[in-house]
């Protein structure tokens, strides 16, 4: 009874509220779609950078197939390869702070996944974070990939009380 005592003017305040409601409703979702697709996007472009550097993708199959053999040694430091390797690792150091922050969800994470694991089981990379690490110590710097390490030895890829030791029976010393 009361919608039909209304007046022409309150039925159209009334279809002008649902409508506007309507219309907030749907910019709503658009925005999230936008929001979506761009973050799709940052992902995209995340697994581009490694990927379409012909350089960091050599660098990553020699870690792939290195297996128990070493490719860190003396001679690491003197190519090129380590500039490489240090764009490398800080590319996958941001993909685990993103994920601790909870800014890549963990879908997007499992598109990084495989290569971290790749890259902390493997002894080169072992090798190389274990000299890394102490060299940043004696020259009192931080080391560069803390997330990448603290990965690796809470999930049981090295051997954390070797690791603490400046002259490992496990880790050879090259630095």
């Amino acid at each position: 009874m009361v919608l039909l005592s209304l007046s022409v003017a309150e039925y159209t305040q009334i279809v002008s509220v649902i409508i506007a409601f309507v219309v907030c409703i749907f910019t709503c979702v658009q925005i999230w779609k936008k929001i979506e697709m761009s973050h799709a996007e940052q992902v995209a472009k995340m697994l581009d950078k490694v990927w379409s550097n012909p350089e960091m993708v050599d660098l990553f199959y020699k870690i792939e197939y290195s297996g128990l053999t070493s490719w860190y040694n003396k001679d690491f430091h003197k190519k090129e390869t380590e500039k490489t390797m240090d764009e490398f690792l800080c590319h996958y150091e941001y993909v685990l702070l993103l994920r601790k922050r909870r800014l890549l969800r963990k879908g997007e994470y499992r598109f990084f996944e495989y290569y971290i694991l790749r890259i902390v089981r493997n002894r080169g990379m072992q090798e190389y974070f274990y000299n890394l690490y102490h060299f940043c110590k004696s020259a009192k710097n931080k080391f560069p990939y803390p997330k990448l390490l603290k990965y690796m030895k809470n999930n049981g890829f090295m051997d954390v009380d070797e690791f603490e030791k400046r002259n490992s029976m496990v880790y050879k010393k090259v630095l």
